[in-house]
This record gives structure tokens, sequence and C-alpha cells, in this order.
């Protein structure tokens, strides 16, 4: 369960889980690839990369992930951003990115500790769920992709 608080800071509403049942009605994980941490059987922290399969920004991955705040501070995020950055060199991708609230520190430290840089801060860009503006911030991480897997046909 996430606290209300925390709801204002994140970018999809994900209190019902409808959000995982949508990432999971990809078979394939072509799209979503979700991975769920779990601490004494309970969901601790997520994680999620998401492709474009085409378009000008297919080599670009999107990175989401959350922590239950009563999991914080046991490397989790760390564990989960390490998995999807070898499943996206794997896939080819060059690029990851994340979007983020300014506010989420921890959040942040936990990006720049794994290699992504700070790209954009928009001050005051985005509204929190009560229509209170936040700094609006894009990490970016260039990744060595492994050439083997980026679809060449050969």
């Amino acid at each position: 369960m996430i606290p209300d608080r925390e709801q204002l800071f994140i970018k999809n509403r994900i209190k019902d889980g409808s959000l995982f049942d949508e990432w999971m009605k990809d078979p394939g994980f072509n799209e979503h690839l979700p991975l769920v941490a779990f601490v004494d059987g309970r969901a601790a922290a997520m994680g999620s990369l998401h492709q474009r399969l085409g378009g000008w920004k297919r080599h670009i991955g999107k990175v989401h992930f959350l922590t239950n705040p009563d999991h914080r501070g046991l490397g989790l995020i760390d564990l989960l951003l390490q998995e999807i950055i070898e499943v996206a060199k794997h896939c080819g991708l060059t690029r990851l990115e994340s979007e983020l609230n300014g506010e989420r520190t921890t959040a942040l430290k936990s990006l720049g500790a794994m290699g992504f840089e700070e790209l954009v801060r928009l001050p005051d860009y985005i509204q929190d769920m009560r229509a209170e503006y936040h700094d609006y911030v894009l990490m970016g991480l260039e990744l060595i992709p492994e050439y083997d897997n980026m679809g060449t046909g050969d």
C-alpha cells in the first residue's frame, strides 16, 4: 500500500494495482518489463523498463521505480536498476531515461549512483495531485549495448 503522501509524488496512480495489470497484459514483456522486489512476502519495491517498438525514440528505454517507504535504504532500487540496465543492454537500447518529481531526492541519488545524469530540470513545471507545483527532472544514462542483440537480421 502506497501512503497518500507518496501518491502525490509519483507519475502514475498505482493505488489499486491496475497499472501492474496493464503492464502484465504484454505476455512477452516486449514493451513493459515490470520487476518487483519482495520482503517477507510483500512487495517492497518495483522497477520497470518501458520500450518503444518503433519511432525516433525506439533506442531509448524509460525507467520507472518506487520503493515502499518502510523498505527504503535497503538498496532494493539499486538491485532493480542493475537488472533493468542489463536487460536494456541486451535489448539493444542505447539510452535510458527516467522522469521524476524534483522532491524525490532519494530516487535521484539512486539514479546518480547508477550513472544517470540530470539532463533537464524545469522549476515548478509539474503539478502533484493537489495541483501544487514541483520541479520536473529528466535523468539519463548512455548505455553500451550488446551488439549481438541489436536486431541486424544476421
